[in-house]
């Protein structure tokens, strides 16, 4: 039985080895499937980010027509109702004296 004993640790040396293969086999897989699983997140956050800016800039497009078709042009209109007040009050002052 003394001869078998190197015999069976050199076959359970080798399986051990293989079975070192092989957890480092499927250790390589998961590396592979995660940093795929990133890259295909990478690629998704580039995408919304990109969505994102688009949208931002048709907001800030509105949001410039909004301000030069409606808000200035209401701005100017009520910079002279408020022009208009003044002089009817300096006029209807100016009567009453």
């Amino acid at each position: 039985m003394g001869e078998n004993k190197p015999f069976l640790i050199a076959r359970n040396s080798t399986w051990i080895s293989s079975k070192k293969n092989e957890d480092w086999i499927d250790e390589r897989k998961n590396l592979n499937n995660l940093l795929g699983n990133l890259k295909q997140r990478g690629s998704q956050l580039e995408e919304n980010l990109s969505n994102l800016q688009e949208f931002a800039g048709k907001c800030a497009e509105s949001n410039k027509i909004v301000t030069e078709d409606y808000l200035i042009p209401f701005d100017k209109a009520f910079s002279n109702a408020e022009e208009a007040l003044s002089k009817l009050e300096k006029a209807i002052n100016e009567k009453m004296k």
